[in-house]
């Protein structure tokens, strides 16, 4: 038996998911397989303690925005169209956000906006409810572009925040 460790740096993209953003988990999976080697030539074998994470990687956990969950690895098999078995090694990394910025910097101000938004009814029908009204939806403007340039950007999923902000926008406004 010979035994080789193999070290690499892997830039690995996946798709994530930000319908619940700032408090969302993204789970990315790797392959890993010798292609052209089958079973017959290269069997691998898991280690004996499972998958490690070299904390010298992985940015301060102080400061960094996502914190690993979970590393899983299994140990899987295939047979080509030629009837040639081969193995790879499937790893599931799971990271989870940490919220306390987002929850500061963008869902305070949210509430705070949306709970203005309604007080501006209780005020008389007096030109103070036009100037206060103006002056929130230009708070709500600037409020969109500081979390634009903060918030995740995806063509696939609106997070419920932007759907929640789009009501309160048609609410203030109409």
């Amino acid at each position: 038996m010979i035994m080789w460790l193999h070290g690499a740096v892997l830039d690995v993209t996946c798709p994530l998911d930000f319908s619940r953003f700032p408090f969302d988990t993204q789970t990315c999976y790797l392959i890993i397989t010798p292609w052209q080697s089958s079973m017959k030539q290269i069997q691998l074998q898991p280690m004996q303690h499972g998958p490690t994470v070299d904390n010298n990687y992985l940015p301060n956990s102080n400061v960094s925005e996502w914190k690993i969950e979970e590393i899983q690895f299994s140990l899987e098999s295939y047979r080509s169209q030629f009837s040639v078995a081969y193995q790879y090694i499937k790893v599931s990394i799971r990271i989870k956000r940490q919220p306390l910025y987002f929850v500061i910097m963008v869902l305070v101000p949210f509430f705070m906006l949306s709970w203005l938004a309604c007080l501006i009814f209780t005020i008389g029908d007096t030109g103070d409810r036009l100037a206060v009204a103006l002056s929130l939806i230009l708070s709500m403007t600037m409020y969109v572009v500081i979390v634009s340039s903060n918030a995740p950007r995806s063509m696939r999923t609106v997070p419920l925040l932007g759907e929640s902000w789009s009501i309160l926008c048609r609410y203030t406004t109409f």
